[in-house]
């Protein structure tokens, strides 16, 4: 996956006689063309407090977070899979008589069209999805719910153990169970097609533990 990103800080300014705990920060994301991204979801994660701030961009990709002082926050970009991370940004405590001025963070970043869901398994030789795995799943569902227009094919991939056949089948059930659960919690079963691909597209080495591991796998790649 490829991730392309900037970030631009306007410095930080303080004002007298004012009372404001939290800096006002604006966000803006665009892709590389600087085309805006509607209904991102970006994430600030406090390094101390690991208190979690969420923003999500209007239709010009933009939208307003306060940031409390006296943390550095880790920023991350909510995608399909793992999030992004992104870069981080500091926000220093200031007197009690000041407040921070407006500060903007301008994110460009391009996300790509293919990702592996990392985070779900499924019950050795079964479709069952583990439980495990619903946080995921529900990361993917509301990705859905805030681009509604995106569509998507979900690939099952196995590795070489067993027939070629079993796994083919195998590797459509889990592509389908993953489908099942999107359209239980609200997808429009239309948006959501599945292949299966069994163990003919390896990325790793079969020979071993871990390249095995690597294989079963499945991808959602975005179509349209």
């Amino acid at each position: 996956m490829k991730i392309y990103t900037t970030l631009i800080l306007c410095l930080l300014s303080l004002i007298l006689n004012a009372q404001s705990p939290d800096a006002p920060v604006t966000v803006s994301v665009t892709d590389p063309d600087g085309v805006v991204i509607p209904n991102d979801k970006i994430v600030f994660i406090g390094q101390k407090t690991k208190k979690k701030i969420v923003g999500i961009t209007n239709a010009n990709g933009k939208f307003l977070v306060q940031l409390p002082a006296g943390d550095t926050y880790d920023i991350k970009i909510s995608a399909i899979g793992d999030d992004m991370d992104y870069n981080s940004i500091e926000i220093p405590n200031i007197p009690a008589n000041a407040k921070f001025q407006n500060m903007v963070i301008s994110i460009s970043y391009w996300m790509g069209d293919s990702f592996i869901l990392s985070n779900l398994n499924f019950e050795t030789g079964k479709s069952t999805i583990k439980s495990g795995s619903y946080s995921s799943l529900n990361e993917l569902v509301d990705y859905m719910n805030r681009k509604k227009t995106l569509k998507i094919l979900v690939a099952g991939h196995t590795d070489n153990i067993g027939a070629a056949d079993g796994n083919l089948v195998l590797s459509k059930d889990r592509a389908l169970a993953v489908k099942a659960y999107l359209v239980k919690k609200g997808v429009l079963a239309g948006r959501v097609r599945t292949e299966g691909y069994g163990m003919n597209q390896p990325i790793a080495d079969n020979s071993t533990l871990t390249g095995r591991a690597e294989n079963r796998r499945t991808e959602v790649q975005i179509i349209e």
